[in-house]
């Protein structure tokens, strides 16, 4: 019989939303490009590693749902199956959403909504401010801006 090899994954530092995909395959964009966790999304305090190609409507064409956000000028896309925050909040809510933004048309980055019993004021890397509370739906919210 031969020796097994055992072999440790040492991973620093991941967010809650990193190792919810790492091994899921994720919804493409619209180039038709798997979007891969690197590449796609970022990770709870994470910046937009990669910045959108398209257009709300090329997403909404790829099965992205695509909406008006209440901040004016903004159009916010949710990855297919993932849906929006419920209004009101339920009680067995998701810990976590990751959303796609264009403002005024063009695209401005990635939306993390942390649920408030798992947001302890870290900053958002963009600005170094907190997150922001938006209490319709209950959610922590930080726009990830391309290049930061």
């Amino acid at each position: 019989m031969g020796s097994k090899k055992h072999v440790l994954w040492v991973v620093p530092a991941v967010s809650v939303w990193t190792l919810a995909v790492v091994g899921c395959s994720m919804p493409t964009g619209p180039s038709g490009a798997a979007l891969t966790a690197a590449g796609a999304t970022t990770g709870i305090g994470g910046s937009v590693v990669q910045a959108s190609s398209g257009s709300p409507e090329d997403f909404a064409n790829r099965g992205w749902e695509c909406r008006n956000s209440p901040v004016p000028g903004r159009v916010v896309c949710s990855h297919p199956n993932q849906g929006f925050p419920a209004v009101p909040p339920p009680e067995d809510r998701p810990a976590t959403y990751q959303l796609r933004a264009w403002q005024d048309g063009a695209f401005a980055g990635n939306i993390v909504l942390i649920r408030p019993d798992l947001y302890h004021n870290q900053p958002c890397d963009s600005t170094g401010d907190p997150y922001i509370f938006r209490p319709v739906i209950g959610y922590y919210e930080c726009l990830h801006t391309v290049g930061q």
